[in-house]
């Protein structure tokens, strides 16, 4: 049976982009207000992630109830509350369950609960705040290399259950998303030579060609330790060189209707194409599509579901957290 805690090479992406976009927002607020409303972000957090998210679970819940999955009230909580990562780490859901894939949401919510207080902290210099997420990055890395040494056989109760992907606790990925804040201030504060140095023809391409290498290396050792850096790292430069470079090709592919479309889904999509996934393999007691149809029906509900999540919940929110943000 499939164990339904997948690994996901597009995490790093998702943890750079939501890094570097929050923190730009927050820098913004603490050099307009001069401080950083902690309640006013926690609340825009709230209305951006958990009425998708509580829409999910209701409507998957029950349908999988009903194809006979186990699901149970704590596994709804470590939905809900955020703590499905750690939850399948330790204790684990049964097969068929739909909420293994908030792991990452997890992992994001966790981080968010610290750094405004790290922003908040240096408001009144936020330049000194670097030398602090620095050490954190190196410390990061330093600790996943200790789990993995350390879980080798998953022994210890740290460990967590045989069979987990341990790298995909807080603790131990949440460097990811601090790549993306890091890059947000050199931007920021350190505009010029950050430009120099990164954004340019030379650094794109050697961007680009690690992180091609780095999804080819398949061994245990790099991709549960220097892995997660590496890709953050090379996430960044071509994120940074796609927004503010010449890579005009890459813009275009962004900005063509279709990818823009797929962007504004993209929450929703992440939620409830695992849900359809989960529902198929469930109804004919499989851990993989079957054929053709199943395929057919998979995309078809998965993009179904998302819009009709989008519209009906994602953009009304999005009305009041505008409205929050100009009081």
């Amino acid at each position: 049976m499939k164990k339904y805690f997948p690994e996901r090479p597009a995490s790093s992406l998702f943890f750079v982009l939501s890094g570097f976009l929050l923190t730009r927002q927050m820098i913004v607020e603490i050099e307009t207000s001069g401080t950083l409303r902690i309640g006013g972000f926690y609340l825009r957090r709230i209305l951006r992630l958990l009425p998708a998210l509580s829409c999910y679970i209701a409507v998957f819940t029950p349908a999988l109830l009903y194809l006979g999955t186990n699901i149970t009230r704590i596994h709804i909580l470590s939905g809900l509350l955020y703590f499905a990562n750690y939850y399948h780490i330790f204790t684990g859901y049964p097969p068929y369950n739909p909420m293994p894939i908030l792991w990452s949401l997890s992992v994001e919510e966790h981080f968010y609960i610290l750094f405004p207080f790290l922003m908040l902290t240096f408001r009144s210099n936020l330049r000194a705040s670097l030398p602090v997420m620095g050490l954190l990055l190196i410390a990061t890395l330093a600790w996943r290399l200790a789990l993995y040494h350390i879980c080798q056989n998953h022994t210890v109760p740290i460990c967590g259950l045989p069979g987990r992907i341990r790298t995909q606790g807080t603790d131990a990925i949440f460097d990811c998303i601090l790549y993306g804040c890091v890059a947000a201030l050199m931007l920021h504060y350190y505009n010029e030579s950050t430009r120099r140095i990164f954004i340019n023809p030379i650094a794109f391409t050697l961007a680009g060609f690690i992180l091609l290498v780095s999804f080819a290396i398949r061994t245990p050792d790099f991709r549960e330790t220097l892995r997660y850096s590496v890709q953050s790292a090379c996430v960044c430069i071509i994120m940074m060189n796609v927004l503010f470079g010449e890579a005009d090709l890459f813009k275009r592919i962004l900005e063509d209707t279709r990818i823009l479309t797929i962007g504004k889904l993209s929450y929703s999509l992440y939620l409830m194409h695992f849900g359809v996934l989960i529902a198929i393999e469930a109804t004919h007691e499989t851990d993989h599509l079957r054929n053709s149809s199943d395929m057919l029906l998979y995309f078809t509900l998965s993009f179904m579901l998302a819009v009709c999540s989008y519209l009906l919940v994602e953009q009304p929110m999005a009305v009041i957290r505008r409205k929050i943000r100009k009081k």
